[in-house]
């Protein structure tokens, strides 16, 4: 886990907790528009969208390694 957007790379994942404190959404970043990512997500099926949910509680970077 990251705290910062500038350390996220394409395909790295967000994950996205309610107010309950669930995980209630998740997305991958696809794109970048300047240094602010972009993600692509399923429910409702969406390309290269602004990360920011107004609904989300709180917010987790995933920084993926292979």
């Amino acid at each position: 886990q990251v705290n910062s957007t500038s350390k996220l790379e394409l395909g790295d994942l967000i994950f996205y907790k309610n107010r309950k404190g669930r995980i209630q959404h998740s997305a991958i970043i696809t794109s970048f528009n300047g240094n602010y990512p972009l993600i692509s997500q399923h429910t409702p099926d969406l390309l290269d969208i602004p990360y920011e949910k107004s609904w989300a509680d709180r917010i987790y970077f995933i920084k993926i390694y292979l």
